[in-house]
């Protein structure tokens, strides 16, 4: 098993959102509409979507 801190899950998330071009604002309008931009959006929203708001 890996673990990773807080910060670093925060980062691997801040770094899937700008390879993506997205913010997490517009992941998440995209969630709420369930229209995704591509299957990784989709997939990243699948993985920490359920986290909330990203900081």
């Amino acid at each position: 098993m890996i673990e990773v801190t807080a910060d670093e899950y925060h980062e691997a998330i801040d770094r899937a959102l700008k390879h993506l071009e997205l913010t997490w604002e517009q992941l998440q309008a995209q969630a709420r509409r369930g229209d995704f931009s591509s299957r990784d959006a989709r997939a990243l929203w699948a993985a920490v979507g359920h986290f909330g708001e990203q900081s």
